[in-house]
């Protein structure tokens, strides 16, 4: 072991509190000295060993962080009090402001990677910009009321052959009985939403979005009125509040408070208040707001029927409530109530409490009555957002540091001349937060032009304004500081370290001019741009694959078209078929409750007869249809027959099921299910067939059982096969029938593959956007390899001009000189094809029937960048590889 050298341990902690304190004058660090060294003569005199005793004589003084404390305290200290605060104040100012002239000089010196850097950061900044508003806007949701806190809205929790079903429906007569018996709640309302046809004059609304409320909604709920009284506009049963929209669409610029409109041609209702335009940032959206009271005439048994779930809940608790004490206090009530038949299928049947703040984004309930989000895409976003902004400030950083050696010679003069570290990191970290607040500043332009075209994308109506301003300020001020700090704290410890001695004759110590960190950037931004090139490109071979599959009919050339609601239609919807079939071009049509890709169906509890003989109790989603069904949609039958019109019997006993329900009861071949026999309501019967299995459902679930039954009352759709050539030409001709037979609602035909592909609405939207990121990340990427290449071919000019002196060809200097560049690209694949298999295989497994993730889309992947890579770089190495050698020999 090495003697302890006291003179040489102090000279090494007087030099790290120079480092670390340059504004210390010598005087005060003697003081220090003297205090450590006497504090160690006194340890050494008590036995203790020379190196322990110099350690605890050093600590004596305290920690540096608080010695730095105190230090800056006296300083501040004395000079306001020998008058000389405001001039060191200014001198201080003076010397950020130089800071700001030497970052500015700097960029005006080097205007290709000043752009570069700008541009790229401002591209990435503009994306997080987007993100982050989107992110606001959907984790925002239900917040603008004022007592949102408090607001929680009743689920019913049931099971039905062990499984869970989570509703967000309640029964009707509930919320009264609970107001009257629960404590902690303040206040409560019941909602139900419906559809109808608003009509004034000749101006038709067709809306899904009817909502009927208790006279607490606005008691509940903060939704302003621009006309009319919040406390009197439901009192009317026959008095309605309209939205904004709805109003502006009806009545143009006129008062609609004290007119009248007409809802399904039959109801006349009275204007009782107009809202202010409702936020986007709530779950339920609504056209007309109408009273209980009304309903109630029209359907007074949902209001005393414990087993009719047609209500949406809310209530408002009491400050300081424990809500999972109030549901279980409701759960208690409803038990008490409900209908024999659900306690006997249930007797664990609950009821919960969810906040409302929650609901967008976390319920996962059925029956929603309004819009929800989706978290995993919110996650997804953040993700990408974050990684095209790491993109962009790694361009920086590497472009920092590929200027170093540049700008070694002036590093060392300032050292020289008496700049210390601390002086030269700030004046980096200067460079650094300009450069990222020009960039903001366009970031803010790009996101003002494109967020309605982003929002487009992922069906969000979206503008700057969307956000309020101190979120925005917030969001802005975060991004400066964070990304400055992240892209300038690299190359400030970097560059701030560089020795004077061996720069000022033009070198760089070991590792500096190597590229090390240049590759890896390199690498790391191709695999993030490889990573979301191939991610668009599996998203779009699912659609494509979900386009082609064969979901068990044939879905092009239908026409689907919605009766229900509509009186004259649906009370004969025998003669609207007979009318639509009349028309030339029409081949097929049929009748049913609910067509594939419309919505579930509702589950009946239902009693077979097992293989055994034994009684199996089960449940099956009914689909209502006539005799025409199977043969419009084109759905063969495997064993039996299908519905007949001569058989009486079919009309209410037949019962038709599909492959899956025939397993599911036990039996092997189909054949075997002919003549079971079953109980349901309204009455019991036979299994007269079996039909191939479809999917009525999206692609994300597995074929199930269905019950299909002939009731001819409960036929709501009508669906016409034609040849898909003449589509267009019937359209009209469907139409002018429509009309023709004097119906309420407006002509609504859908083309079945349109419906059936919007379930996947949102998918399309998810590879709209990886698309677009794909494409800005790459972008971006591109730009900084743009630059690295264009710096680095300036940098070996004078290798070039020697090899084309010995005589290299212009062929092989561009080969040379973008081998590298492939390479890494090549190496960004590599890298990347894993975490795409990962990540997009775990994505396809939502669905149940779906693609894989195949070598073709890596492959082009690999191609797309790679080639653009290669792209980007030959302009620059072919210009190179064309330089006069001598010129370039006597330039350098």
């Amino acid at each position: 072991m090495h003697q302890f050298d006291l003179d040489r341990a102090i000279a090494s902690w007087r030099q790290f509190i120079l480092s670390r304190q340059p504004y210390m004058d010598d005087t005060q660090r003697d003081e220090l000295e003297a205090h450590v060294r006497d504090a160690f003569d006194d340890n050494v005199a008590t036995g203790m060993e020379p190196r322990s005793a110099w350690e605890k004589a050093r600590g004596s003084i305290g920690e540096y962080g608080r010695m730095e404390s105190a230090y800056h305290q006296n300083f501040w200290r004395h000079k306001a009090k020998d008058g000389s605060l405001n001039g060191e104040l200014r001198n201080r100012m003076s010397i950020v402001w130089n800071y700001f002239l030497l970052a500015f000089r700097s960029a005006k010196k080097r205007p290709l990677p000043t752009f570069l850097n700008v541009s790229g950061l401002s591209i990435g900044l503009a994306a997080c910009l987007i993100i982050g508003i989107f992110v606001w806007h959907q984790s925002t949701f239900d917040r603008f009321h004022a007592e949102s806190e408090r607001i929680y809205r009743i689920g019913t929790d049931y099971r039905i052959d062990g499984d869970v079903i989570q509703s967000a429906a309640t029964v009707g007569p509930l919320l009264p009985v609970v107001m009257e018996s629960v404590a902690g709640i303040e206040k409560a309302v019941r909602v139900s939403m419906r559809d109808a046809e608003l009509q004034r004059n000749e101006r038709r609304l067709e809306s899904n979005q009817v909502l009927f409320a208790d006279s607490a909604f606005f008691d509940v709920f903060t939704f302003p009125l621009a006309r009319g009284n919040a406390a009197t506009a439901l009192a009317d049963p026959l008095g309605v509040v309209l939205s904004h929209e709805s109003a502006r669409f009806l009545f143009g610029t006129e008062d609609p408070v004290g007119q009248t409109i007409l809802v399904d041609n039959t109801i006349e209702v009275r204007i009782t208040g107009v809202l202010e335009p409702i936020p986007q940032r709530s779950h339920v959206q609504f056209d007309m707001l109408a009273s209980t009271a009304a309903l109630q005439m029209m359907e007074s048994w949902i209001f005393e029927n414990w087993f009719s779930f047609y209500f949406y809940s809310y209530v408002t608790l009491t400050p300081n409530t424990d809500a999972v004490e109030v549901a279980g206090a409701i759960t208690q009530v409803a038990r008490d109530r409900a209908h024999p038949e659900l306690i006997r299928r249930d007797p664990g049947y609950s009821l919960a409490l969810e906040p409302l703040e929650s609901v967008y984004l976390a319920s996962t309930r059925l029956d929603q009555p309004g819009v929800t989000g989706n978290p995993g895409l919110l996650r997804i976003m953040v993700g990408i957002g974050l990684l095209i902004l790491f993109i962009a400030t790694v361009n920086y950083v590497n472009m920092a540091t590929a200027l170093s050696l540049g700008r070694s010679r002036e590093i060392g003069i300032r050292k020289v001349v008496g700049a210390d570290r601390g002086q030269l990191s700030r004046q980096f970290l200067t460079e650094s937060f300009l450069t990222v607040s020009v960039a903001l500043g366009a970031g803010l332009l790009i996101a003002s032009i494109t967020l309605p075209k982003i929002g487009d994308v992922i069906g969000v109506n979206l503008t700057l304004g969307s956000i309020e301003p101190r979120v925005l300020v917030f969001l802005c001020l975060g991004l400066i500081l964070v990304t400055a700090l992240i892209a300038g704290w690299y190359p400030a410890r970097m560059m701030s370290r560089i020795p004077a001695a061996p720069v000022l004759s033009g070198s760089l110590p070991g590792g500096v001019s190597k590229g090390q960190f240049r590759r890896l950037a390199v690498v790391l931004q191709f695999s993030i741009s490889f990573i979301l090139i191939a991610a668009t490109l599996i998203v779009d071979k699912q659609l494509g694959f979900i386009q082609t599959y064969d979901n068990g009919y044939r879905e092009d050339g239908l026409i689907a078209l919605d009766l229900s609601g509509d009186q004259q239609l649906g009370s004969n919807p025998e003669r609207v078929r007979s009318e639509m079939l009349a028309i030339p071009g029409i081949r097929a049509a049929t009748l049913s409750s609910a067509v594939p890709g419309d919505q579930p169906l509702g589950d009946w509890n239902m009693r077979f007869e097992s293989p055994g003989g034994d009684q199996v109790n089960t449940s099956f989603p009914h689909l209502l249809v006539d005799q025409h069904f199977l043969d419009t949609y084109e759905i063969p039958i495997v064993a039996g027959r299908s519905f007949r019109q001569d058989i009486g019997a079919d009309d209410t006993r037949a019962l038709i099921l599909n492959e899956t329900a025939v397993k599911e009861l036990g039996f092997e071949n189909p054949e075997d299910a002919i003549g079971i026999r079953y109980d349901a309501f309204p009455d019991g019967g036979e299994v007269i067939g079996v039909a191939a299995d479809f999917h009525f459902t999206s692609l994300r679930n597995n074929v199930g059982g269905i019950a299909m039954r002939y009731m001819a009352d409960r036929f709501g759709m009508l669906t016409v096969r034609a040849e898909s050539a003449q589509l267009a030409s019937l359209l009209p001709r469907m139409e002018s029938v429509w009309n023709d037979l004097r119906a309420d609602k407006v002509f609504n035909a859908e083309l079945m593959d349109e419906v059936v592909m919007q379930q996947y609405e949102q998918d399309r939207r998810f590879a709209r956007f990886f698309s677009v990121s794909a494409l800005v990340a790459i972008v971006i990427a591109l730009m900084g390899l743009f630059g690295q290449i264009s710096y680095s071919l300036r940098q070996r000019s004078k290798e070039i001009g020697i090899r084309r002196v010995l005589g290299a060809e212009t062929s092989g200097l561009t080969f040379l000189l973008s081998r590298e560049v492939v390479i890494l690209t090549l190496m960004a694949a590599v890298v990347g094809a894993p975490l795409t298999w990962l990540a997009m295989s775990k994505w396809l497994d939502q669905f149940a029937v779906h693609t894989v993730v195949g070598p073709m889309e890596l492959v082009i992947a690999t191609l797309v960048t790679m080639g653009v890579a290669f792209l980007t770089i030959l302009g620059s190495t072919l210009r190179a590889a064309h330089l006069n050698p001598v010129d370039v020999l006597r330039r350098d």
